[in-house]
């Protein structure tokens, strides 16, 4: 997961609260690059805005974490950290096709 802290190299120490909004609300990091998953925006993003200020707030409270987090891998693609690979669910939880 991203590294949601106030440090500022591998936090969100160096981004202004319009910024981490943004981030908030749209998905977007500071250079409008997309913020890949795990990070559940889309569920954010309607917050009031005195809940985002809260959540904002909160974020900048908290202790600062140095923690980089790996780049992200496409798929095929080869990894230079440890990984984690996530196997696809059993029979039995697969989607089911839709009735007509």
């Amino acid at each position: 997961a991203r590294n949601l802290t106030p440090d500022g190299e591998t936090g969100l120490g160096t981004w202004t609260n319009v910024e981490i909004e943004r981030a908030l609300r749209s998905g977007v990091r500071k250079d409008g690059s997309p913020i890949l998953p795990p990070m559940p925006w889309t569920e954010v993003a309607a917050l009031t805005p005195e809940d985002m200020s809260s959540l904002i707030a909160y974020l900048k409270s908290i202790p600062p974490v140095h923690h980089k987090v790996p780049d992200h891998v496409p798929p095929n693609g080869m990894a230079t950290t440890p990984t984690v690979d996530i196997p696809a669910p059993p029979a039995w939880d697969a989607p089911k096709p839709s009735a007509p």
